[in-house]
């Protein structure tokens, strides 16, 4: 590769000139100094004379002539353009090519689907105030008959192609509203899938009402992992979520858990922020009724009835922000000590600093944010196909019908790689989100090229976070840290 600076030598001193920087991020917490090389993932704590350094040089005019010392500080970093890159600290040469990245040179394989969501009910049973969905009706309300039902797993079975493993996710609504369907598809999906030589797997988002001990153990003996959606104490359940009928939904909601648990007794839990909620009262409640795999996640914005908006000064927001901010700083400092007592559980990494220090250990790359549109699909009640399920409903998301759409190719979901998206592909933190919910995205800035600000400012911050801790641990920490709570952190989309 050819250099980009040049070397000179002045009464036997070497000094370099026309030096250039690779993409990196320098920042202070807690008054220590932090470089971050974003192609390589990898965190460094600097000096002071080295973060003047890294400033000289990376300046609008260039810092002149530097040092042969100085060069050779810089280049400890991995930072001096036109060099070679390093190998990572995974063992593969950075930065690493992704599979879809850029468009116009996509591998010459199939792109297959291997994930639905299948909307058995869009229709529910209660009346949360935050739905973006319309009260789980997605503008086309009603159940799924069992011929659509069934030509969704054909489509599923004939458009993974030779992927050998399938996943089935039953979503609404309120799936457990048509629970005779559900079993039907679980007997029907096996027997294709053993027939095509395929493995098929289940899960289910619920709102837990409407469980009985019948319905828990077709779920533990189907192996049909359940994801709950709960928001921790009573008030606050009774306030977000609850019945059609203005009944508060905890009590109901409360028991069957517990039910749950002794058939999952690491039941996945997924909570919403709405407006003034406290994010440390529902973590609380969710701890008080024993769940220990869980997310808390802002409410999304509703864009089935009105057009995205960005909102520019919103104190309201920029509070829920600050309030999940301090909640998630907060679990950091909790994280650190309990990796270092040895004494970690699955609730102390139920965080988003959990996950990017994983991500730092790990030094893995996140193209995207998750699998919507690429290997993921949506499909409702009319046999409709969607992206993912948080677009079901709008029209101008919508890929086609079961009927007649065929998935293979590469389409804009695989283009839209983090390095290729607009306001992404010059962040520094670009790999930590692989570019945000496209939902999100769209709900934000009426574009799913286009991130969501405030998830931006949110993520820069608790990387920075994540840096300082992961420069914390010692390889046995780390070591710790991966074999017993790798699990806990795998998928940032439940």
């Amino acid at each position: 590769m050819f250099d980009s600076y040049y070397e000179i030598e002045q009464h036997g001193r070497r000094s370099f000139g026309n030096v250039s920087l690779k993409e990196f991020h320098q920042f202070k917490l807690d008054g220590e100094n932090y470089l971050f090389n974003a192609a390589t993932m990898t965190p460094y704590r600097i000096s002071e004379p080295v973060a003047r350094l890294v400033e000289k040089v990376a300046a609008p005019l260039g810092g002149g002539l530097i040092t042969g010392q100085a060069m050779e500080e810089l280049k400890k970093l991995d930072l001096v353009a036109g060099i070679d890159p390093q190998p990572s600290r995974n063992g593969a040469s950075e930065p690493a090519a992704d599979p879809a990245k850029p468009a116009d040179s996509a591998p010459k394989v199939r792109y297959a689907v291997e994930n639905i969501v299948l909307f058995v009910a869009q229709k529910c049973n209660m009346a949360c105030v935050y739905c973006y969905g319309q009260g789980g009706e997605y503008g086309d309300k009603g159940m799924m008959n069992a011929d659509t039902a069934f030509k969704a797993v054909d489509w599923l079975m004939e458009n993974s192609g030779d992927i050998e493993s399938v996943h089935i996710g039953f979503f609404g609504g309120e799936p457990l509203m048509n629970f005779p369907l559900i079993e039907k598809v679980v007997r029907y999906a096996r027997k294709e899938a053993e027939e095509r030589g395929k493995k098929v797997t289940f899960g289910m988002t619920t709102n837990a009402s409407l469980l009985s001990d019948r319905r828990i153990a077709f779920l533990r003996k189907e192996e049909i992992n359940p994801m709950v959606s709960f928001d921790g104490s009573p008030e606050i359940q009774n306030r977000q979520r609850p019945f059609k009928d203005g009944k508060g939904s905890y009590d109901k909601v409360y028991v069957n858990i517990q039910k749950l648990k002794k058939a999952f007794p690491h039941v996945a839990a997924r909570a919403t922020v709405h407006g003034g909620t406290d994010p440390a009262e529902i973590r609380a409640g969710m701890e008080l009724a024993g769940l220990t795999s869980f997310v808390i996640q802002k409410a999304t914005r509703v864009i089935l009835d009105n057009p995205p908006v960005e909102c520019v000064s919103c104190p309201d927001q920029d509070q829920a922000d600050e309030r999940m901010l301090s909640i998630e700083k907060r679990l950091a400092r909790d994280l650190l000590g309990h990796i270092k007592a040895r004494n970690a559980r699955p609730e102390n990494v139920n965080s988003t600093v959990g996950a990017l220090v994983w991500k730092l250990i790990s030094a893995s790359k996140g193209y995207y944010f998750c699998s919507v549109g690429k290997t993921m699909a949506a499909i409702t009640t009319a046999g409709d196909i969607y992206p993912c399920h948080r677009f079901a409903g709008q029209e101008d998301m919508k890929l086609g019908n079961i009927g007649s759409y065929r998935w293979s190719g590469l389409n804009d979901y695989h283009r839209a790689v983090v390095d290729n998206l607009p306001e992404c592909k010059r962040c520094w933190a670009r790999y930590a989100c692989g570019g945000g919910c496209f939902y999100e995205s769209k709900a934000s800035r009426g574009d799913f090229h286009l991130p969501d600000r405030s998830f931006c400012r949110e993520t820069k911050a608790l990387m920075e976070t994540a840096i300082s801790i992961y420069l914390q641990l010692d390889e046995e920490d780390k070591t710790y840290f991966k074999v017993s709570l790798q699990r806990q952190l795998e998928d940032p989309c439940p």
